[in-house]
């Protein structure tokens, strides 16, 4: 999905988690970005889809763990940034490290900012059936 298209990521958004197509699958060689909806309140996290309204309790050295395609990937946090929407410079493809970048906005529920936390790939693990 085209992290710069709005009507196409806005429509993504009412299902979840959206992955922009500048970034990696976590199976691939490179950073994944994946960004969703926050709210400030529990009660509006259905009706938003807002899959992201925890990520602000997390700090570095925290875990995130993302299931894909049957294989379970594990991230450390390294770093919390809140940045302006203008700034897009972390939407560039990069390539070489297994990495994670999630976004939702800040403060929750506004869009005045976005909330970035940086995570680098420490497990993958495939179930054996």
């Amino acid at each position: 999905m085209n992290p710069a298209n709005a009507d196409e990521y806005l429509e993504k958004l009412k299902l979840g988690v959206a992955h922009a197509n500048t970034s990696f699958t976590p199976d691939n060689g490179g950073t994944t970005y994946l960004f969703s909806h926050s709210t400030s309140y529990d009660w509006f996290v259905k009706d938003l889809n807002a899959v992201f309204y925890l990520l602000k309790n997390l700090s570095q050295d925290d875990l995130v763990v993302v299931f894909y395609k049957g294989v379970r990937y594990t991230y450390r946090i390294t770093d919390k940034r809140i940045v302006s929407p203008k700034d897009v410079s972390y939407l560039v493809p990069q390539t070489g490290k297994k990495s994670l970048i999630l976004q939702t906005c800040w403060p929750p529920g506004s869009t005045t900012e976005r909330l970035l936390l940086f995570a680098d790939l420490v497990e993958e693990f495939v179930e054996s059936t």
